[in-house]
Formats: structure tokens, sequence, C-alpha cells
């Protein structure tokens, strides 16, 4: 049944990006590229984590870093276009704006899905081993 959820998740995770492509017309290529952010996601979301705004803080940090500061500092310094170098803090602000709402769907679906554990047991802690000296 977990599989099943985390499946749904990611699905449904990257349908939240694809409204931006709808005036490019590359839906399928938007939501397969939109897809692996939700999947590479599901790795920190089995933890104990129960609210929404500590999935956010989890979330929130690896797309802005990753995602929008990464590519667009790349695009800044590798791509030599003069329109790119014009509006590059508005692009940052844009991708910003739009990684912020795809974290809050994001942390918002895996509270839905109950995609966090609770019920797991607490890690046992092992008494270090005795020294024969």
């Amino acid at each position: 049944m977990r599989i099943l959820r985390i499946g749904l998740y990611c699905l449904l995770g990257g349908l939240s990006l694809t409204p931006i492509a709808m005036g490019v017309g590359g839906f399928a290529w938007c939501w397969l590229a939109a897809l692996c952010s939700p999947l590479r996601l599901c790795r920190w979301l089995g933890s104990d984590r129960r609210r929404t705004l500590s999935q956010f803080g989890v979330i929130a940090p690896v797309l802005l870093i990753v995602t929008v500061l990464c590519l667009w500092s790349e695009a800044l310094i590798f791509v030599q276009v003069p329109e790119i170098q014009q509006h590059a803090v508005p692009n940052l602000i844009g991708a910003a704006v739009i990684y912020l709402i795809f974290a809050m769907v994001l942390s918002v679906l895996a509270v839905i899905l109950k995609l966090p554990r609770g019920d797991d047991a607490p890690a046992q802690l092992r008494r270090p081993a005795k020294s024969r000296c």
C-alpha cells in the first residue's frame, strides 16, 4: 500500500508544475521533468515528520538551493545571452516563487497521503562494547 501512495504522490506532485507549460505546449515534457522532484524527495518523507510545516521545511530548502539557485547561477555563468543577463533577478524571484508553491503542494500531498510513518519502532541504541584492557 505504501508503494501505491508513493506512486500517487509522484504522479500528483508532477502535475503541480504542469500549469507552467500550458502556454508553451510541452505538457508531457514538463510533467515528466516535474515527476523527478517528488521521486527524489520520497527518501526524506518516510521519517517521523507529521506536520505540513515540517515537511515544507525539508522540501523547500532542497528545491530552492539545488534547483533554483544552482541552475540560475549556471545560466548566468555559462549562457552569455544579453536577455538572460538583463532579467536575471526577476528570473530568480519567479523561479523561487514557483518552487515554493511546488514545495507547499508536495508537503500537503505528503501529509494527505500519509507518507510520513509514525508507526515505526524507535531506533534502539546499542551499549558500547566493554574493552578488555
